[in-house]
């Protein structure tokens, strides 16, 4: 004896994920002055000799550079696992049963500017603190921003200054 089920409303279900985007991001960014300078502290500068607020040490990529003694090591990746943790929970408080299908991209997105702003938080805390114009400058990149639709930012020296957090390994 067979039983038959009849499921109602798939398509409609199939239609509200295939509107969803297959991304959607958020994320950090910095402004002006900082991001002259922005990722010498992440990644170091190897043409100088450390000074009295640097030393020499071995930055994300492996590399012997001087870096700053109030990030020795970067300021951004080392806190890869506390982001990944931020955005797990901000993603993992979105309830798409209790949601209307047409409310998830919206719900999705404001989880995501809820960990882009904490996670600036917690890079302006580390960052390394000279006149003050580094930690200033760092603020949320919102989702829709322009900056994360284009690829983000091309640094002169360090070339693309974009990390993704889910496909890179920064030790």
């Amino acid at each position: 004896m067979g039983v038959t089920l009849t499921v109602e409303g798939i398509d409609q279900l199939q239609a509200a994920f295939d509107k969803l985007p297959l991304t959607i991001m958020a994320g950090v960014k910095v402004g002006e002055p900082g991001v002259e300078y922005a990722l010498f502290w992440e990644f170091g500068k190897i043409s100088i000799r450390p000074g009295p607020k640097t030393l020499y040490s071995t930055n994300a990529l492996g590399q012997r550079v001087v870096l700053t003694k109030q990030a020795p090591h970067g300021y951004i990746r080392t806190n890869k696992k506390q982001f990944q943790e931020i955005i797990n929970s901000e993603v993992s408080k979105v309830k798409l049963s209790t949601t209307k299908m047409d409310g998830w991209q919206s719900a999705i997105e404001k989880a995501a500017d809820k960990a882009a702003q904490q996670c600036t938080d917690l890079i302006r805390e580390a960052a390394p603190v000279d006149t003050g114009d580094l930690r200033n400058s760092i603020e949320p990149a919102f989702s829709g921003d322009s900056i994360l639709s284009n690829g983000g930012a091309q640094d002169p020296y360090y070339g693309e200054s974009s990390f993704d957090l889910g496909s890179f390994d920064y030790g």
